[in-house]
């Protein structure tokens, strides 16, 4: 390797969290990175088909590096560099191991201390207490070579962290400690803000170097143990049977996330997933499935997962059944004056949408309860799903006040028909019966809305010429008299 000048930065301001961000300022040259091409031309694969993957070590700030650079922490001063840290996400528990990292000390014998925080989930910035910490003595070294410079710690047992965690490097005393970092001008770190510094007491990672944004990793490598479950599921608008293709979302942990997977980084992962859809179709090699079924029926769909990690490589499969979907939306209402009581009667529903006619919110309860303002016609429209299947139904509901006597209610003989039907310029109304003095008729669209309304006579013609082909619903009010009858427009 080509000897260069030793490099150098030096953190003069503040950071985000003290009203500056950080001025880091780069002196010397930085140092090409050949770790992913020496990585690729070594990588080992071991064909064992196991969901237990094993000790792995995340090279994932190394392997993105065009070049490294060294970053100073100087605990002295009036704004002392105490630390820094790389973020980490994960997909499902895992077991930490220990820690290897870059770096070296002023002065030989210089003390560290090795944590581990859970991550904040908004910044990606340590967050509460530290679950370990294990010290460790570090040594001058060489500001133009990596090798010499590696330290490693090994927890005294394995830590299981749940959710996504940050480990950090910090000083205990005033000697300056120098940690390697990939390229920021290169934008090795990929914008993802995963770096942190210690300033004070608090961590920041919005730091810039003469004006250019600190998007760099540090060469902090999480020694761990994890499980691969291949698994996936059908995709938001999937359904057997709505003649659109189905897609399958895959979710297998950890072979999709960059830090753990090289091929995520480098978007080579097709070749890993093979799709059998159970339709007899040609086994797909793809991240996630797309199949067109030609035939309505239930399907046994079949993911082999193999993953490359680091350092070996695991291989799982899985399959669920993709039934024909029965889905079907249907309810009942049950009136107590101005409170309607909903009653789900849907068949294979899994989630529900409802909208209640009246302006308000709606709701996504399964049998909700609603107060209306006043009596009157509302279209309450129910939407159900199950996986991506959708089935909707429309009721015209009228609520009558049901405290008005006998003696208020017009003519029972009431009775309204109309034709032709299906129509499709106008139809004819005829209506039978005494007619109340505001007696309405009211036309709704399949989706519930009106779109007309006028008096009801008792003979009359309704143009329909303005409104596209589709059903319709008639709804006719004559005092505390309603129905409603069902129009198509050809």
């Amino acid at each position: 390797m080509k000897k260069l000048l030793p490099f150098f930065l030096i953190l003069p301001f503040l950071f985000a969290q003290f009203d500056s961000s950080a001025q880091l300022k780069q002196e010397g040259n930085s140092v090409k990175s050949n770790f992913k091409k020496e990585f690729l031309r070594s990588k080992a694969i071991q064909n064992n088909k196991t969901t237990a993957c094993g000790t792995d070590t995340l090279y994932y700030s190394r392997y993105n590096a065009t070049n490294f650079n060294y970053v100073n922490l100087i605990p002295s001063g009036t704004t002392p560099v105490l630390g820094a840290g790389i973020y980490f996400h994960v997909d499902d528990t895992v077991w930490l191991e220990g820690v290897n990292f870059y770096a070296y000390a002023m002065v030989t014998g210089t003390p560290v201390n090795c944590r581990v925080y859970y991550a904040n989930a908004t910044n990606k910035l340590p967050a509460g207490i530290p679950l370990i910490t294990v010290s460790k003595n570090i040594n001058t070294g060489f500001p133009i070579w990596l090798a010499p410079n590696l330290q490693r710690i090994t927890f005294p047992n394995p830590i299981a962290l749940v959710a996504d965690f940050v480990v950090t490097i910090e000083t205990t005393n005033n000697v300056t400690i120098v940690v390697a970092a990939n390229d920021w001008v290169s934008g090795d770190g990929l914008n993802k803000n995963y770096s942190a510094i210690k300033v004070g007491t608090g961590w920041s990672n919005n730091i810039n170097i003469g004006g250019v944004n600190f998007d760099a990793d540090f060469y902090i490598e999480a020694v761990l143990s994890y499980n691969m479950t291949a698994q996936f599921e059908p995709g938001p608008n999937s359904c057997i049977g709505n003649s659109f293709p189905f897609e399958f979302v895959n979710t297998t942990t950890h072979a999709l996330n960059p830090q753990f997977s090289f091929e995520a980084i480098d978007q080579t992962l097709d070749d890993n997933f093979l799709w059998d859809y159970g339709d007899g179709s040609p086994v797909d090699t793809t991240v996630h499935g797309l199949n067109t079924y030609s035939t309505v029926s239930s399907y046994q769909v079949n993911l082999d997962a193999t993953f490359k990690t680091w350092t070996g490589t695991c291989q799982e499969d899985t399959n669920i059944l993709i039934e024909e979907s029965d889905l079907n939306a249907n309810f009942q209402v049950t009136q107590e004056g101005l409170l309607v009581r909903f009653t789900d009667k849907s068949i294979d529903a899994k989630q529900w949408s409802w909208i209640f006619g009246d302006g308000s919110n709606g709701s996504v309860s399964k049998n909700p309860t609603h107060i209306y303002a006043s009596f009157g016609t509302y279209p309450v429209k129910l939407t159900v799903r199950n996986e991506g299947c959708v089935s909707t139904t429309t009721l015209i509901m009228s609520l009558i006040d049901q405290t008005i006597g006998i003696d208020d209610v017009v003519d029972a003989k009431f009775n309204v028909e109309f034709a032709p039907n299906p129509a499709s310029d106008f139809i004819e109304i005829s209506v039978e019966g005494q007619l109340a003095s505001d007696a309405t008729w009211n036309l709704f669209n399949i989706h519930g809305k009106k779109v007309n309304s006028s008096i009801l006579e008792r003979k009359q013609r309704i143009e329909l010429s303005p409104y596209h082909r589709g059903v319709y619903f008639l709804n006719f009010i004559n005092g505390q008299q309603t129905m409603t009858k069902r129009l198509v427009l050809k």
